[in-house]
């Protein structure tokens, strides 16, 4: 039944749409209004990131979408700080004006510069009527779920990342850590109280076009355990999109508003870091019935610009290319494989840089970074398992 059409509509299951109640969720990757977006903020107003596509935003029933930045307070924020990735309150207004229902935060930036911008970003968020997932005062409440109920359908939503040293402890506030025994048993709980779980995931290495392997079977097994829609994001760049049994797995969302053309770091990663795409998915109580893509590009004022004809159909072409290597088992680990391989080589030049320009001290503090990151863990587990495999 399940049709992947040439539009970017993806047909779940038929259905009559004046039959029955059905919500739209909409979803969009990371949201980044800092860094070379944030001086256009200020001359031309919080709006201008998402002038190109507000419309497509607002038809919509609940809007969510992952904040890779923090919100501070102070109005006189210098636009030269070091701190990048933290935009004021007063720059953040496009959030509020477009609609946005629900925020994920858990992830590798969140605690960037101390639990005080968290508290900052929340503050902002608990005034605008915007709901979040995935961070927590300590380990309890950062695994807290929000629900939203549209139409007489309710949702459920969490969210969980990849440890990059930000996690939440009994005592300590942080993000959701990437449990997947946890995460089951929530998604479990949390579908005897509404018609639908959302889960948000942060999770794996930048720049791939295909996820990990281990993270394709552990999604697959929350739709399993009751999850509806798994909506992923990190690697900064789309990936394939799976419906599987009853649910939709979204594999990355890649970005939304980022400064792609003023990072030489995401536009040396890949050519993918300035498209992604809008996704809209209709719910009823039921489950997911439709899903549509609307492919994007990101222009150089770090605005996500809605694509039409040829270039939308690329995109399009790109992105149902990836969901089909999704069901091919041998694809996926031999492409896992050079992902792996190409972030273990960029971890060693790094490792020679400091040593050779800052000596053995800095050698060794990048080391131990390296040791305890959750990208280590994914490629240098990826490659092990890649060799046991060709055992």
């Amino acid at each position: 039944m399940v049709k992947f059409l040439d539009d970017g509509t993806i047909i779940i299951r038929e259905f009559n749409f004046t039959s029955s109640e059905q919500v739209c969720l909409t979803a969009v990757g990371d949201i980044c209004l800092a860094t070379g977006v944030k001086k256009y903020l200020k001359e031309k107003g919080g709006i201008f990131p998402f002038i190109h596509c507000q419309e497509e935003l607002k038809e919509t029933d609940i809007l969510f979408g992952n904040l890779e930045m923090v919100i501070c307070k102070n109005k006189n924020y210098s636009l030269s700080s070091k701190l990048d990735m933290c935009v004021p309150a007063n720059l953040c207004t496009g959030l509020v004006n477009v609609g946005f229902d629900i925020l994920n935060l858990a992830n590798n930036h969140i605690l960037d510069f101390g639990s005080q911008t968290v508290e900052d970003t929340i503050s902002f968020l608990n005034k605008s009527n915007i709901q979040f997932i995935g961070y927590g005062k300590n380990l309890e409440d950062a695994w807290t779920h929000r629900i939203i109920e549209k139409k007489g359908i309710k949702i459920g939503f969490f969210g969980i990342s990849d440890n990059w040293g930000q996690g939440a402890h009994k005592n300590k506030p942080g993000v959701a850590i990437y449990d997947k025994k946890k995460a089951l048993y929530k998604v479990k709980e949390l579908k005897k109280i509404v018609d639908h779980v959302i889960v948000s995931i942060h999770a794996d290495l930048e720049f791939a076009n295909y996820p990990d392997p281990e993270r394709i079977q552990f999604s697959r097994k929350l739709i399993d355990y009751g999850a509806s829609l798994i909506l992923e994001h990190h690697p900064h760049v789309p990936q394939g999109i799976e419906v599987y049994k009853n649910g939709l797995i979204i594999y990355s969302l890649g970005n939304f508003i980022f400064d792609v053309e003023g990072s030489e770091y995401l536009k040396k990663g890949s050519k993918y870091t300035n498209i992604s795409f809008i996704l809209k998915v209709f719910l009823d109580k039921n489950g997911p019935i439709q899903a549509k893509i609307l492919p994007i590009k990101i222009n150089k004022y770090g605005q996500p610009v809605l694509l039409t004809g040829f270039k939308a159909r690329e995109v399009i072409n790109h992105i149902w290319k990836l969901s089909q290597g999704i069901k091919d088992n041998n694809l996926l680990w031999q492409e896992w494989y050079k992902t792996c391989c190409k972030h273990l080589k960029r971890e060693l030049w790094w490792l020679i840089y400091a040593f050779l320009n800052h000596g053995f001290f800095s050698f060794l503090k990048r080391l131990l970074y390296a040791v305890k990151t959750a990208d280590s863990h994914r490629y240098l587990g990826g490659l092990v398992f890649y060799t046991f495999r060709k055992i």
